[in-house]
């Protein structure tokens, strides 16, 4: 049968109470013939570290956890996961699928109160803690012996306190007495709290029994001491019975199952409670050394252990720690440490034995975590030993583990001495690995700071306050351009530059003095006569009494980044294409002259067109405007006037003072009439005109922010008015800015509300008399608003960037509609579509086209898209591009107004087009102006030339038909025909009207 091994995961090893439990394991262990390998997880500080490694987990066959040894989530989840069987005692702690082994601390509980009460007691106090799961379950056991006996609960007389030790013991006596004992008997439920309360009865003159009697819990060793009742726990029968049950289940291979086993306790009788010992009490496995000689010699070799460690820890080689033979003063005959060399990996690095059998493990030897400790250890641990593992930590380094072979029923580790001297002796070790590590990486630095010395640009200084004299390498020497290493620190001073000394001065003196850390920017004259920007940071040499004897630091040249950070405050301030203020700038200023009082003006300029010439011109021309632009704003200003930048074409003019508003107005007035001009931009003439809005402190604001607001309304005004010209704030202005922020906000929600209609105007062939297309028109109809002109709404949903998505509801509703036309059986037709700029050169237009119509079903043929001659130009190689692709699609193109734009004949002849559509302006002026009817046939012989199609648009009269069809322009479109209806009206218009609508005129 293969021989088992089993791991034991425990907070401290040594003490009354793990000890007692441990030897109860050991010794199931080696009755059965199994292994066994004790985990403690906790450090020296008591600190509860988080146990994370998995060491052992390849070999461990199950598993005993101790208390709260382990906590990690993630470990917990992955020994539950190796299918292992595993007890925990006293309590489950994070374990699900765990057995529990404990006492039954209820019982124990019920039969300490029990005890008390048989003593005649009513008045029983208790002493516990809640945060301990044990003591809670005895306390259970305290109120359910008071309630058995029909004796009500008074809280006043249960004391839950922090913590289990003697301090908390005597913080609940203290409580006690300001209580003025209100009981005649104590119920404890730890030794320690109980020796607490006797300790302090004791110093305060309390007769125990005699005036109040005490039980405590655990029969530990100092219990016997003090005469103390109390309830034994068996831990070493504890440890016996769980091991055994383990080694069972691992041969059983019984699956996990979470089970509760419990052990009795008994009730360990002395005078504490006023009753006479009934036998004299019998030493337990727990009690401590007898022989005082042995104490003596035990507590003799920690004292010489922790010497020898301490004394080596001082030398700056660590390796007389490092090979273990300060273990000489200890009775541990076999020991090992090993060191973490990779993240899952630990190396034997130095090995101790006292035994005579030899070990094949050796210094230099790798194992996996999974594997260690290694099996071979096993095979020389003699009878009555065991195998401990110890981490090897600080607070910010874990190094490694100790392995320890020793008797673990030595009786100096279940006394009641401080727990485990020999963990405050590892941590030692841990510190002295710490210190070696240090001191090795403290000279890599050196060594790495003598490097980079030699190779940067920092110049290194040092002053002798005593003598007063700097000294420095010979980069400061190339800072300042001399050829001396030494100089007096007046001589120094007075090379800083006037106005930075009494900050060098200020910081010197705050770091001799406070200790404030010494950094500072400043000049320094060089030898030239030219500063230098130099940064200057050190550190004080202080005696051992603290006083600063010297300084040394570095001086770096930091010119140039000095000269960067200039121009990117420049930069900030200042607009990088016309080099005037910018807004923070202007901003700044306007916030300045309002602090300052008196009268000043505000205007916001705005170029007019400006946004045509860059689409047709290009940004380069665009740019070079703007520049002329501002040079000849400065021209015009007066002294103390700023002009600004704002962004785009948009300029802001601060006045000086004011003695009356028309000073600003004839200000603003000069600029507009000097920039009624033509500029000459790369062989091109542009003209160009202002829009200008005029707003005054205080009248029309007292904040920069309400003055640049007004008077950009202002501007708004002036370009609405026409343009070119200025208008002066007026408080109505806000009322128009409200209504437009009104249309606006109802706007963004318009086509989700459904609020959009199509209605549509019939195009009509005058060679057929028939109906053969139709144009798309949008409606808005909004019920708080009411209907709203397109010539209002479309400019602001161009503004706002909502006619995207406007534009592809349009294409989406009509394409929809005229497919719907098609099925109900009506002639086919052409559905005309106007496309806005913005869709037109998006680059998914085309995709978006092509989508559309797979969507509705529409046959690509009877789809017309129309743009403007404006929309064409914008971009013409853009242009061709998408009308060509469209085409592709099968989909016809008209160019829509033709005739208003700066088009020629070159551009039309260069666009792939199916139509164009002369505007309604020739039209409607052709019977009353002989240039407007020329135009009209110019038209007609340009397109026939080309090729194309036209569209008479506007047709009103029965006159202007009569021409349009004696000038043989076979398609036409207007009120002389139809309004424009919706798609109700104009089935049944259509219905109505048959082959020939001229039919329904008549």
């Amino acid at each position: 049968m293969k021989q088992q091994t089993l791991g034991v995961l425990t907070p401290l090893l040594d003490g009354f109470y793990f000890n007692g439990i441990i030897q109860g394991i050991h010794h199931a262990a080696e009755a059965h013939g199994a292994r066994l390998i004790l985990f403690q997880t906790m450090d020296a500080q008591m600190s509860r570290v988080t146990y994370q490694r998995f060491l052992g987990m390849d070999e461990i066959d199950g598993w005993l956890v101790l208390l709260n040894a382990v906590s990690d989530p993630q470990y917990i989840q992955r020994l539950e996961d190796s299918g292992k069987p595993i007890l925990c005692s006293p309590y489950q702690g994070g374990f699900r699928q765990a057995g529990i082994f404990s006492i039954d601390n209820e019982q124990g509980g019920y039969d300490a109160t029990l005890h008390l009460l048989q003593h005649g007691h009513r008045r029983i106090a208790c002493v516990y803690t809640s945060r301990n799961p044990e003591c809670l379950l005895r306390y259970e056991g305290y109120l359910k012996a008071l309630h058995d006996h029909h004796i009500p609960i008074d809280r006043d007389l249960v004391f839950d306190m922090n913590d289990v030790w003697e301090a908390d013991g005597a913080a609940a006596a203290q409580r006690m007495m300001e209580l003025g004992f209100p009981f005649t008997a104590v119920a404890a439920f730890t030794d320690t709290l109980a020796i607490g309360l006797l300790d302090s009865f004791e110093e305060w003159g309390l007769s125990v029994p005699e005036q109040i009697a005490v039980i405590g819990f655990d029969n530990m060793d100092i219990a016997r001491q003090h005469a103390l009742t109390t309830v034994e726990q068996p831990l070493f029968g504890r440890g016996l019975h769980m091991a055994e049950l383990l080694l069972r289940e691992i041969q059983e291979g019984k699956p996990q199952v979470t089970q509760l086993y419990r052990e009795a306790t008994t009730l360990v009788i002395r005078q504490s409670c006023g009753c006479t010992p009934v036998q004299a009490d019998v030493p337990s496995v727990e009690s401590p050394p007898k022989n005082a000689q042995v104490t003596i010699d035990y507590l003799s070799k920690v004292i010489q252990r922790n010497h020898h460690i301490a004394h080596e820890m001082v030398k700056t080689d660590g390796s007389k720690i490092r090979d273990l033979s300060w273990l000489t003063f200890t009775d541990y005959t076999w020991a090992c440490l090993a060191l973490w060399n990779g993240t899952r990996t630990l190396m034997i690095d130095s090995i101790y034995s006292k035994k005579k059998n030899g070990c094949t493990l050796k210094t230099g030897d790798v194992f996996d975590e999974g594997l260690f400790p290694p099996a071979e250890i096993h095979a020389f641990i003699e009878k009555g030993e065991a195998l401990s593992v110890h981490s090897i930590r600080t607070e910010g380094r874990e190094w490694g583990y100790m392995l320890l072979i020793g008797r673990i029923d030595d009786k100096n580790r279940t006394s009641n001495y401080k727990a485990d001297t020999m963990t405050h002796s590892l941590d030692l070790v841990a510190y002295t690995l710490e210190r070696e590590a240090m001191y090795e990486e403290a000279k890599e630095r050196e060594k790495r700071i003598e490097i980079v010395t030699s190779i940067t640009n920092d110049g290194i200084f040092e002053w002798d306050l005593k003598s007063n004299m700097l000294s420095w390498n010979k980069k400061i020497l190339r800072i300042l351009g001399d050829t001396g290493i030494r100089m007096h620190r007046r001589e120094f001073f007075e090379r800083v530059h006037q106005d930075d000394q009494q900050a060098l001065f200020k910081a010197v003196r705050l770091h001799l003095r406070q200790h404030v850390p010494f950094q500072i920017d400043l000049r320094l004259r060089k030898a030239d006569g030219k500063y230098a920007w130099v940064s200057a940071a050190g550190e004080a040499v202080r005696d051992p009494f603290g006083s600063a004897v010297g300084m040394i630091g570095s001086i770096v040249d930091i010119t140039e980044r000095k000269r960067s950070e200039e121009r990117i405050r420049y930069l900030a301030y200042h607009d990088a294409l016309t080099d005037l203020p910018n807004r923070r700038h202007i901003s700044e200023q306007i916030t300045e002259h309002a602090l300052a009082g008196g009268r000043f003006a505000v205007m916001l300029l705005d170029l007019d067109r400006f946004k045509n010439i860059n689409d047709s011109l290009g940004h380069s021309v665009g740019d070079k405007l703007l520049q002329q632009v501002a040079k000849q704003l400065q021209d015009n200003i007066h002294p103390g006037d700023v002009v600004a930048r704002l962004g785009g074409d948009e300029f802001i003019i601060l006045t000086g003072q004011l003695e009356y508003e028309e000073q600003a107005v004839e200000l603003a007035d000069g600029i507009v009439r000097s920039m009624n001009a033509q500029y000459q931009i790369d062989g091109h003439f542009v003209f160009v005109t202002p829009s200008i809005g005029i707003s005054l402190y205080p009248e029309h604001g007292r904040d920069q922010e309400t003055l640049i607001k007004n008077a950009d309304l202002a501007m708004y005004h002036a370009k609405e008015n026409g343009k070119n010209q200025l208008q002066t704030y007026h408080p109505r202005m806000s009322t128009v800015s409200l209504e437009r922020l009104t249309l606006e906000n109802h706007l963004r929600s318009a086509l989700d509300n459904g609020e959009f209609q199509l209605y549509y105007q019939p195009q009509y062939d005058t060679e057929s008399d028939k109906i053969v297309g139709m144009e798309a028109l949008i409606r808005w109809f909004s019920p708080q608003l009411g209907m709203i002109s397109p010539m209002k709404f479309i400019p602001l949903a161009e503004e706002t960037g909502l006619i995207l998505p406007i534009s592809e509801w349009v294409l989406t509703k009509a394409c929809l509609d005229n497919k719907l036309l098609l099925d109900e059986g009506y002639e086919p037709m052409i559905v005309s579509v106007n496309i806005s700029a913005d869709q037109f050169t998006n680059m998914h237009f085309v995709s978006q086209v092509e989508r559309i119509l797979n969507e509705t079903g529409l046959p690509p043929q009877l789809l017309c898209l129309e743009i403007t001659e404006s929309v064409a130009i914008r971009n013409l190689e853009l242009s061709i591009r998408q009308l060509n692709a469209l085409i592709r699609l099968g989909v016809q193109i008209a160019l829509d107004d033709f005739g208003t734009g700066n088009s020629s004949l070159s551009l039309v002849k260069s666009l792939p087009l199916h139509m164009i559509k002369i505007d309604r302006a020739f039209v409607q002026d052709m019977t009353l102006s002989p240039a407007n009817l020329a135009i009209f046939e110019t038209i007609l012989s340009l397109a026939r030339g080309l090729k194309l199609e036209c569209c008479a648009e506007g047709v009103e009269t029965a006159e202007q038909f009569q021409i349009v069809r004696e000038k043989t322009c076979v398609f036409v479109q207007g009120y002389f025909f139809s309004k424009p209806v919706p798609l109700n009206d104009l089935a049944a218009f259509l219905t109505e009207m048959g082959s020939s609508p001229l039919k329904h005129e008549e």
